[in-house]
């Protein structure tokens, strides 16, 4: 029965992808970058992995960059950070958040046709703790 319900669940998701494929705007005409979802202000505790999803469009596929504070975050260098684009869903990872990851983060997407930015804010609160020493 298991196996059953993993195929029923493939299929739903294939006829998901082909419903969404069927846009009203035509394929492939020239089309500014947008940020179809918008992204949410938000709290978390140091120490928990922080996700940011969001969805765009544009053609070309705009190049995305992310900047921390102003400053365009090299994603080469360093491993805490993580940027995913899977057909315009995209998903920007920060592992084990700190304090000192607390500020402004911006998404710039960037095509011919123009530019448009997406900025939220993130708070990382010192962790709770949980030890208490009489």
């Amino acid at each position: 029965m298991k196996k059953f319900y993993a195929i029923v669940l493939a299929i739903g998701f294939l006829t998901m992808g082909a419903i969404e494929a069927k846009s009203t705007e035509p394929k492939n005409e020239p089309a500014p970058p947008k940020f179809v979802t918008l992204l949410k202000d938000g709290t978390v505790e140091a120490g928990t992995t922080v996700q940011f999803s969001f969805r765009i469009r544009g053609t070309p596929v705009p190049e995305i960059k992310v900047y921390f504070n102003e400053t365009e975050i090299d994603f080469e260098n360093q491993t805490r950070y993580r940027l995913y684009n899977e057909f315009g869903y995209i998903t920007f990872i920060i592992n084990d958040a700190q304090p000192e990851d607390s500020g402004v983060y911006s998404f710039k997407i960037t095509n011919y046709l123009g530019t448009e930015t997406m900025k939220v804010s993130l708070k990382v609160t010192e962790k709770e703790n949980d030890n208490y020493y009489f």
